[in-house]
């Protein structure tokens, strides 16, 4: 082939680096009755190692071994589910399509008088029917965003095109880290992506580029804690510093999803409940400071159960070192009910010091000064109160409220 052929054929590779690349091959005139004796055929012709990444094994053909494979990429989400905010992970399982051009494995097309459209078979059967056989595929797995993932590629479907197009169909499913923030909780929202690469390439080896629709929900993401929405894809590049200061560059696809939490359970579990202690302390308002073995009993299991719901809001949570909405209203009704108790304290000693002085000035001791004043003034508490913590408290759900935006 000319050099001007080559630079052509380099021209075209790389105008159509971001929207897949076109077929370039020169199909063979090899041709079978079955897609097995077809591919067995191309195997053995072409001298196959997959080794060796397409461009570089027809480089003597069509010089283009500078040129990256350009691999076009799509993901199928099948389903999103176990999002724990525990652990901050969840589990997935999505079906990932490749497409790349390998012209080892071009073949006359049926026009041409050939009889196989197209040879699909699965990878398992071609372990089993060619055991010395490995195609070469670009398996698209970062371990470094995925803790645990299986690709089955014994379940991969490979189909392969008379041009040299050849399209994978690569099942996985694993369980992956997802980064939150839980400040917000239980109005939190949080973006948690995959990244698909091949890190045994670098950019100059392999690029992927993205297909019209990159990602999308083939399955249910129907979940009862979140709402599952915004997939997207975006083209990235991953770096890995090396021992001898260089970097090593390669390809790589985010799949984001955006999850929203549904804070109906933590309403019902942890708002409702916080509003109800506090109302029970504040019933003992209406209750005479005179009976104080129940007016303590009522502020002072408020107290407790308060402080035991506050560790159990931060029970549903992992470890961390920040204050979150919800923590911050059930401790703000926390210190509320502890100042309703404080009122009745001051209620009922003065209460208790004026009936004292009352005593004493029937005994001819004295009216009791500024004393008395102060304790006539004091011993109104409980009734001031009524009103003084129900309005901050009304105040207080209210800033609460649109602070969450509800």
């Amino acid at each position: 082939m000319s050099r001007l052929s080559s630079v052509v054929l380099c021209l075209v590779a790389l105008a159509n680096s971001c929207l897949g690349e076109t077929p370039y091959c020169n199909p063979s005139d090899l041709d079978a009755e079955t897609e097995d004796a077809l591919f067995k055929l191309l195997i053995s012709n072409s001298s196959y190692s997959s080794l060796d990444r397409p461009k570089v094994a027809t480089n003597a053909t069509y010089g283009l071994a500078g040129v990256p494979e350009y691999v076009e990429f799509e993901v199928r989400v099948d389903n999103i589910w176990d999002i724990s905010s525990k652990k901050t992970t969840f589990e997935y399982k999505s079906e990932v399509w490749l497409q790349w051009v390998d012209c080892r494995l071009a073949f006359k097309e049926p026009k041409r008088g050939g009889t196989i459209s197209t040879i699909v078979m699965s990878y398992n059967t071609l372990l089993e029917t060619f055991s010395d056989v490995l195609l070469w595929f670009p398996i698209p797995l970062d371990y470094s965003a995925i803790m645990r993932a299986s690709s089955n590629t014994r379940t991969m479907i490979i189909y392969i095109e008379p041009s040299g197009v050849l399209r994978a169909r690569l099942p996985q499913r694993g369980t992956a880290r997802c980064p939150m923030n839980f400040r917000e909780v239980p109005f939190d929202r949080h973006t948690c992506t995959l990244t698909y690469a091949s890190p045994e390439y670098d950019v100059s080896e392999i690029r992927y580029v993205l297909t019209s629709t990159p990602a999308k929900f083939s399955g249910s993401t129907t979940n009862a804690e979140w709402d599952i929405e915004e997939l997207t894809a975006q083209l990235t590049s991953k770096r890995v510093d090396l021992s001898d200061n260089r970097g090593f560059v390669y390809s790589a696809v985010d799949v984001a999803f955006r999850i929203r939490r549904q804070p109906y359970y933590y309403i019902t579990q942890a708002v409702l409940p916080t509003l109800l202690f506090w109302a029970i302390s504040y019933v003992g308002f209406f209750i005479s400071w005179s009976v104080a073995p129940a007016r303590s009993a009522i502020h002072m299991s408020a107290i407790l159960i308060l402080v035991n719901h506050l560790k159990n809001v931060s029970d549903t949570l992992p470890t961390i070192s920040y204050k979150t909405w919800l923590s911050q209203y059930v401790a703000s009704h926390l210190v509320i009910v502890g100042l309703q108790m404080c009122a009745f304290a001051a209620t009922f000693y003065c209460n208790t010091k004026l009936g004292e002085l009352k005593k004493a000035e029937s005994l001819g001791g004295g009216d009791g000064g500024f004393a008395r004043k102060i304790y006539t003034y004091l011993s109104h508490l409980d009734k001031v109160s009524r009103v003084h913590f129900f309005a901050v408290v009304f105040i207080l759900n209210t800033v609460f409220m649109v602070i969450a935006d509800v």
